[in-house]
């Protein structure tokens, strides 16, 4: 991943997105040496959620809630917080 700082970033802002969408460049934008934000490719990001999704909802389906009688998934969260 490339650091680059504000002002260069607004100034090769096109040329960046070229890179970020032809090659899956990624940048971090920087601010006086501080990190301020990323530019990475959108459709990675969308992926690795999609997957995330999907893993979750078959941890779920592989391990469901067994609640004892006369408990409530209210009480439970309310014991996760503890």
């Amino acid at each position: 991943m490339k650091k680059i700082g504000t002002f260069e970033a607004k100034n090769k802002f096109s040329e960046m997105i070229k890179k970020v969408r032809k090659k899956g460049a990624k940048f971090l934008i920087t601010n006086r040496g501080e990190p301020m934000a990323m530019l990475v490719p959108a459709v990675q990001d969308r992926v690795k959620a999609n997957t995330a999704i999907d893993a979750l909802i078959a941890f779920g389906k592989a391990n469901p809630l067994k609640l004892k009688k006369g408990e409530e998934l209210k009480s439970l969260i309310e014991e996760g917080r503890k």
